[in-house]
């Protein structure tokens, strides 16, 4: 059981979508990681991705899920530890209506929307992907990954980056009104990562519980909810 005198930490979820579906996938992870630890944590995120980084890299956060760009940053700036990694590799993915262009050739030219420019999956890969392929294109930012979908969506932009999880995820009235054109390599997954003024014992606690939640069954059950 989390001990009431002990100091709450914060819990940081990178805003891939809006705080009330972030809230809705990790609030059952950190239900359990509290019973498995007897830490006390409180979600947080941030309005984007870009400010997310900021907040991160300016060492507000306790713990934090981040991708493994930005978490070598987070090392090298704050010393953040990384604690465990999700299993499954990120892939980017490049999204259109259904009546939008057949592949990437039809995006030569137009604006795409992003999360943030540096988004792993969903702008880095993506992004050099239409380079290699030779398509120039115009960027806008919209700060998550479900705004960026949902802007296709309404039909404000004819393309949005993206990654498979975060797709996945959508309302399915969104989802069944777009299609995936473009799917990049797999690059390495997201990161669980500590920072530095967390005492190493026990954020190492902590650790040891998020890479042993997949062996027992409300562990499954709160994991399952984040894919």
């Amino acid at each position: 059981q989390p001990g009431h005198g002990q100091m709450e930490r914060t819990f940081a979820v990178v805003p891939q979508h809006g705080s009330v579906s972030l809230v809705r996938q990790w609030q059952p992870l950190l239900n359990e990681l509290g019973q498995q630890t007897g830490q006390r944590f409180r979600f947080v995120t941030a309005p984007s991705v870009s400010e997310f980084e900021h907040r991160l890299l300016s060492g507000d956060y306790d713990y934090a899920y981040m991708n493994s760009v930005v978490y070598l940053d987070a090392r090298k700036i704050m010393a953040y530890r990384g604690l465990a990694q999700r299993q499954k590799p990120l892939r980017g993915i490049l999204v259109v209506s259904r009546g939008g262009p057949v592949n990437i050739n039809g995006l030569a030219g137009k604006t795409i929307a992003f999360p943030a420019p540096r988004a792993l999956g969903a702008t880095l890969l993506t992004r050099s992907d239409l380079k290699r392929a030779g398509i120039k294109h115009n960027v806008a930012y919209l700060g998550t990954h479900e705004s960026a979908y949902r802007a296709v969506a309404s039909g404000q932009f004819i393309a949005a980056g993206g990654v498979q999880n975060t797709f996945q995820t959508l309302p399915e009235n969104v989802r069944s009104s777009l299609r995936v054109i473009h799917t990049t390599a797999p690059a390495p997954p997201h990161i669980i990562a500590a920072n530095q003024r967390v005492p190493t014992k026990e954020s190492t606690k902590v650790g040891k519980a998020l890479r042993a939640m997949k062996q027992h069954r409300r562990g499954q059950e709160a994991l399952a909810r984040l894919n």
